[in-house]
């Protein structure tokens, strides 16, 4: 039995407006839910409480005396059966239409669960013209009265005794719609009884989760009692790998897209550990002791030559620590310290820290040629002609032997050079890729040194070197094999 009007009072006090206003909305052809003592034996909660799933509207008898019982203080919320019908009718956003009886008023200090009752309007209730009222009282319904048989029967023509009972047990709370009209709310785990005519009916589960997950089946009802068991959860689980994987999918997206872009401007990051490359514009420079080194330059600086060089990208500083331990899972330095220049490496240590950086980033990184290193010194295209990179005045951009306190500083502590790039005059020594050779006068492309030698060229000074040894002409050489607590390197990349 479908009931479309519940009538919800005490007994003591509404009992008779509840009947009079069953027996009129009952021979206007009304479904009315009303005298709990035609409840069936067994669960009385529950059968209460689909009878308010199934209603359309919510009527309230208010007494004067109706929330007395709701108020007192011992009085548990179990035993209170309006409050806990009336509570469940708000829940379910009912149309709830209060009518209150003479002297009856809403308390100020209802419940939470029950307090916006007091919010809803109904007809005013007049015994005296109760034709009167109670054509009111319909305007306020929602529900239609019942002059035909449905699939899910009118409780005038046929006892619910005749019909069998489609038991609904599902395993996630949904709501239940038969026939595309929504009939049930089912608790995740309970079992929810529906009179029900023999037929064919298309059935229809949504999650209250989210109404996305939805199953839905035509089913035959029998001329039996049937239990169908639904199980959504395989519906949710799907769902929610789908999500997952989308969500993996888009976020995957967004950090190779986030990837490209801060390669675009030269930054790359491994195990965390971001460091920056920066362009370097390609043209063609002196290399070599040029006017500015004055009688600081040493023979092994010249002759000068022309040099042309193509587009490329070098380390916006010294290798430092925290990168090469995330490389390599090893820290070789004497001083420690994240930010500071990784040093104590030979020029095979840095050769196989590049092979492994590499692999992790699918990049040619390299140790950059002396003269790259050289040309990004003196500030590339943009060079202003400084002895050293980026100043003429050491203690701008450098830590030396007058000012570093004998040991390695944090990377980027002192001023850049035209190109934005730290430290290539002093804190370390900076490894270099070519073989050491002697300098020849002809104009060179690209030039990548000796093909052979015994020993490779490092440049820039470092914490240890007096100023002389920094400037951006200054070079300097060891074997391949040594390590020294000043001597470090700096990446460069092809574009």
């Amino acid at each position: 039995m479908i009931y479309d009007v519940f009538i919800s009072y005490r007994r003591l006090g509404g009992f008779d407006t509840a009947g009079h206003i069953y027996d009129r909305l009952t021979n206007d052809g009304y479904s009315v839910s009303y005298d709990i003592d035609s409840l069936r034996e067994g669960h009385f909660d529950t059968q209460l409480l689909v009878r308010i799933e199934q209603c359309v509207d919510f009527i309230l008898i208010v007494d004067k005396n109706c929330f007395e019982r709701t108020l007192d203080p011992t009085t548990k919320t179990e035993d209170d059966w309006l409050r806990q019908e009336l509570a469940y009718a708000l829940k379910l956003k009912k149309n709830i239409i209060p009518i209150l009886l003479a002297g009856a008023t809403f308390p100020e200090n209802l419940p939470e669960d029950i307090y916006d009752v007091r919010y809803y309007n109904g007809p005013s209730h007049n015994n005296e013209y109760f034709d009167s009222f109670y054509g009111k009282l319909k305007s306020f319904l929602r529900a239609l009265p019942r002059n035909s048989v449905s699939p899910l029967l009118n409780s005038q023509e046929i006892s619910q005794k005749t019909l069998p009972n489609l038991k609904l047990k599902a395993d996630v709370d949904c709501v239940f719609y038969l026939d595309g009209d929504k009939c049930l709310d089912l608790e995740a785990g309970s079992i929810k009884k529906l009179p029900l005519s023999k037929g064919e009916y298309e059935l229809r589960f949504v999650s209250k989760e989210n109404d996305k997950d939805v199953l839905e089946m035509e089913f035959a009802m029998p001329e039996v009692d049937k239990l169908l068991k639904v199980t959504l959860s395989e519906v949710v689980n799907n769902r929610l790998q789908k999500e997952e994987e989308r969500r993996k999918a888009e976020e995957e997206k967004r950090q190779e897209e986030e990837r490209r872009q801060k390669e675009k401007e030269g930054k790359f990051t491994v195990n965390g550990v971001e460091f920056k490359m920066v362009f370097v514009e390609g043209g063609t420079f002196t290399m070599g002791a040029t006017s500015e080194q004055g009688d600081d330059a040493y023979e092994y600086e010249y002759p000068t030559h022309r040099v042309t060089l193509s587009d490329y990208y070098i380390g916006e500083t010294e290798v430092t620590q925290a990168l090469w331990e995330a490389v390599m899972g090893s820290n070789p330095s004497y001083f420690g310290g994240d930010n500071l220049p990784v040093e104590r490496v030979s020029y095979n240590d840095v050769k196989t820290f590049i092979t492994k950086l590499n692999r992790k980033t699918g990049k040619k990184f390299r140790l950059p040629t002396e003269a790259e290193w050289e040309y990004a010194a003196r500030g590339g295209n943009k060079s202003k002609g400084y002895k050293y990179a980026g100043s003429n005045t050491i203690d701008d951009v450098a830590w030396y032997d007058d000012n570093s306190n004998f040991k390695t500083h944090p990377v980027k502590t002192k001023q850049p050079n035209e190109l934005g790039i730290y430290d290539m005059s002093g804190n370390v020594w900076e490894w270099c890729s070519d073989n050491y050779g002697a300098y020849s006068s002809s104009s060179q492309t690209n030039p990548t040194g000796p093909s052979s030698g015994s020993s490779r060229v490092h440049r820039g000074g470092s914490w240890y070197s007096d100023a002389r040894d920094c400037r951006v002409s200054y070079r300097y050489n060891s074997h391949p094999s040594n390590r020294f607590i000043y001597l470090g390197f700096r990446l460069a990349l092809a574009r």
